[in-house]
């Protein structure tokens, strides 16, 4: 018996439907049915399990949990929780902390002066704790964090949040604990632990989180006493496994001992994640994006990546007379980059929307990296280009696929690139203009992203490659009017 059968025979229980009757109704043989319930066979789409819902009149919730129970039988629960997690962070794309915590105000502030070291008992009290000495430390010209804390204590990661956007010169180093990246199970526990940091990875301050593998419980379970540490410049505090307790000390010696302690940890670590720059217009980051580019395999966005087919005629007018000088060689040596066939034939699949297409040819904007380079294109180029992928697509160099954006968000304002070995994302604020970027390395993160990926097309979250080439081929038309 598998999820499906389960839940099918209970629904077919429920109703009291005969199986000749839903068999007449559905038009899915009678033997097939039976084999659908013994868990013998499974219906080869999700078009059959539409059929078999909407024959049993189900209500769109059951509906929905009968197409859940299909899918986690047809890819494995593992599997299938993977890729739920990872088009969550899509569909609930949010990375601004919780900037409304609302903390009773305990004077902590005014014990630390008096004394050295403190116990602290309940969570409020830890909470506040917290949120003061970090606070304290961003407030510093350079002030630097150093914590080990899993996502489970979801204040703290919050409050880094908010400290990382109250000084953008603010270092954060973090350890983290991740599960074995070789289980499935365990990629999800690595994805919720991105989940939690992107605030802090968005937050504009020195971020850098730093993973190794074990058993989290072994670690912060209730057994562990103070198992996580806050260190600042001036402070060490140990908090509780369940954030109830903690130990508070400006003691100097205990202070260095903890960064030595600190340091050897951080050195056996791997990197988990980076921001690759925090400022548009850094000519050695667009050498690095240069020599990176040919190991783009996937891009998802809600524009179509169309920065290929920006030909020499278009380059002059596209760049912005507001580029730096000492700039425009390293993106004029970018955009000739791009343009190579080679460089387009590495990409396994470009996904965007409709509304992106839509969004390009009325504003002639690109949403692309460096886009703040980039003069608006004009009407007739906007269409040439348009044809430039349209033919590249039909000679099998580019692989567009639309996404369908009632089934899946994506932000407008994220655009993501797998490359080899790690997720680059590019967060554009209201303006076009880079805000944000950063690359997840964890390889469990960036193995479950790389399925969501390949596995999309033969979802319904896409249409067909016909159906895309139909789309564009009328927007040409349109355009030729």
């Amino acid at each position: 018996m598998s999820e499906f059968s389960e839940q099918l025979r209970e629904i077919i229980d429920q109703n009291n439907v005969k199986i000749y009757t839903l068999a007449s109704q559905s038009g899915i043989d009678r033997t097939l049915i039976h084999k659908f319930l013994n868990g013998q066979r499974m219906p080869t789409s999700e078009s059959v399990v539409r059929k078999i819902a909407a024959s049993l009149l189900l209500t769109p919730e059951d509906y929905k949990q009968l197409l859940q129970a299909y899918k986690i039988t047809k890819m494995g629960k593992s599997v299938y929780s993977c890729r739920k997690l990872v088009m969550d962070f899509y569909n609930r794309f949010d990375p601004a902390p919780n900037v409304d915590i609302v903390y009773q105000s305990y004077p902590t502030k005014q014990v630390l002066s008096t004394q050295s070291e403190i116990a602290v008992y309940g969570k409020p009290e830890v909470n506040q704790l917290v949120q003061d000495v970090l606070f304290s430390e961003a407030s510093l010209d350079k002030g630097r964090i150093a914590i080990i804390a899993q996502p489970e204590y979801s204040f703290l990661f919050e409050i880094m949040a908010l400290a990382g956007m109250q000084n953008s010169s603010l270092v954060i180093d973090h350890i983290i604990c991740l599960e074995n990246s070789q289980d499935e199970y365990n990629a999800l526990y690595n994805l919720k632990c991105l989940q939690a940091m992107m605030p802090i990875l968005v937050s504009g301050c020195a971020y850098r989180p730093k993973c190794y593998y074990d058993n989290v419980n072994a670690h912060f379970g209730q057994t562990n006493i103070l198992p996580y540490i806050i260190l600042t410049s001036s402070n060490v505090i140990r908090i509780s496994s369940d954030m109830s307790s903690a130990l508070y000390s400006d003691c100097q010696q205990f202070i260095e001992l903890y960064q030595k302690i600190f340091a050897k940890q951080q050195a056996s670590c791997f990197q988990m994640a980076f921001n690759l720059r925090s400022i548009c217009g850094d000519v050695k980051y667009l050498k690095q994006m240069c020599s990176q580019s040919n190991f783009i395999e996937f891009y998802f966005s809600s524009d179509p990546y169309l920065l290929p087919y920006i030909d020499k005629k278009m380059l002059n007018p596209c760049v912005n007379s507001n580029t730096n000088s000492s700039a425009f060689p390293n993106i004029s040596e970018y955009l000739n980059y791009v343009r190579l066939k080679e460089f387009q034939a590495s990409f396994n699949n470009v996904y965007f929307t409709k509304e992106g297409v839509d969004r390009f040819l009325a504003t002639g904007k690109l949403t692309e990296p460096f886009c703040e380079y980039y003069s608006p294109i004009e009407i007739l180029d906007r269409y040439r280009v348009l044809q430039s992928m349209y033919d590249d697509a039909q000679k099998g160099i580019y692989h567009p696929l639309l996404i369908d954006n009632n089934k899946i968000n994506i932000p407008a304002n994220l655009s993501t690139y797998v490359i080899t070995g790690g997720i680059t994302c590019f967060m554009l604020n209201s303006n076009l203009k880079l805000h944000k970027s950063f690359v997840v390395t964890e390889k469990s993160v960036f193995l479950s992203f790389k399925d969501f990926f390949t596995y999309l097309p033969e979802s319904s979250m896409v249409y067909s490659f016909s159906d895309t080439m139909d789309f564009l081929k009328n927007k040409l038309d349109q355009g030729r009017k």
